[in-house]
């Protein structure tokens, strides 16, 4: 009997991890009481546990790329000739008004 529940136990859990991802934990330790304290009031006033509050911020901090990111893209952007001066395309675009 206690042999088939585990057996049962480790098929839910096999079942729990079959899903896009697996969640997992991540302690922060040493965390200022006043940073605390900020989160916690933060999170209360989005009426979100400072659980659910920390992870929406973790989620749109990494969304803003790095600095090396951005280079990336930015060297891989087409190069495009420019064949007027600046001062020459701001005269035609006021001229054509």
């Amino acid at each position: 009997m206690a042999r088939r529940q585990s057996r049962r136990i480790q098929i839910c859990m096999n079942a729990a991890c079959e899903y896009d991802y697996c969640m997992t934990s991540l302690q922060i330790r040493e965390i200022p009481e006043e940073l605390h304290r900020r989160l916690k009031a933060r999170a209360a006033l989005e009426g979100q546990s400072m659980s659910e509050y920390v992870l929406r911020e973790l989620r749109r901090s990494l969304d803003i790329p790095t600095r090396q990111e951005m280079m990336e893209r930015i060297a891989a952007l087409d190069r495009i000739e420019v064949t007027e001066s600046p001062a020459d395309a701001v005269r035609a675009i006021r001229d054509a008004r």
